[in-house]
């Protein structure tokens, strides 16, 4: 009997991991020589050179577009401009350095109010192995973005090079 029930908890165990990984998905952003892992129900669009990822119904995006620049400092002010057209009255955090799979980059927050509602992006800038600056950012309504927060960073953690 003993052996039933360890038996049953180690076959609980390899399902429950073999079912978490079999809901995530790897891409590749070929412009920018990486890839990373969305997991269900993340869907995605490309737009040109910018490729967006997206929960269904909800409204939570992520951005990942390369920015003609060599340095990130350059980079970031390019960053803050295109956010500063996209979202009116931005209030935009200093940049932070920041290591993403051995690549250097920065983080960075914003806020914004749209309609009454607190807008929260959380953004990076990537030097990546093509040599192009990978702006990444998600927006999403502020209780929404708490929501996510720990997918979230599990998506930016798993930006790596292509191989």
């Amino acid at each position: 009997m003993k052996y039933l029930f360890f038996s049953l908890f180690v076959l609980i165990i390899l399902l429950s991991i073999n079912t978490q990984n079999s809901f995530a998905k790897n891409y590749k952003y070929k412009s920018a020589k990486v890839e990373f892992t969305l997991p269900e129900p993340w869907e995605t669009d490309n737009d040109n050179d910018m490729f967006i990822a997206y929960i269904p119904k909800e409204n939570d995006s992520l951005i990942f577009s390369l920015i003609n620049a060599t340095d990130l400092e350059t980079a970031y002010k390019e960053a803050k401009s295109l956010l500063k057209n996209k979202f009116q009255n931005i209030q935009i955090t200093e940049p932070q350095e920041a290591d993403f799979n051995n690549m250097a980059g920065y983080n960075f927050d914003a806020e914004t109010q749209i309609q009454g509602l607190t807008l929260i992006i959380n953004a990076d800038l990537i030097i990546t192995p093509s040599s192009k600056i990978l702006f990444f950012y998600g927006y999403g309504e502020s209780e929404l973005m708490k929501k996510y927060h720990i997918t979230i960073d599990k998506i930016v953690k798993s930006i790596r090079p292509i191989k």
